[in-house]
């Protein structure tokens, strides 16, 4: 079963391959697996989406659980990012 979220695939049929506390979205038709690291590390990317759009969110906020559409729209932004940096290198 999969589910999308703002543009973001969620692919809960390839769940049971990684650990509980990952996220898993399906961009392009390739699987992404955020872990908790990189979590962190997009949500405060994600901060600085929203602070560029001239809003705020408290501190330590979590996008990824989001279900305002603005922030959820950040941190699909920011999975994309991410995403593009480890198709293409971009960012190295």
């Amino acid at each position: 079963m999969t589910f999308t979220i703002e543009g973001l695939t969620i692919a809960n049929s390839e769940a049971d391959q990684f650990e509980s506390s990952e996220l898993i979205y399906m961009i392009d038709g390739e699987l992404v697996v955020i872990d908790q690291e990189t979590k962190d590390k997009l949500n405060e990317l994600s901060a600085r989406f929203v602070k560029r759009l001239g809003y705020s969110c408290e501190p330590g906020y979590d996008y990824s659980k989001s279900r305002n559409p603005r922030t959820n729209m950040v941190w699909a932004l920011a999975v994309e990012t991410y995403y593009t940096h480890l198709m293409s290198g971009l960012f190295d």
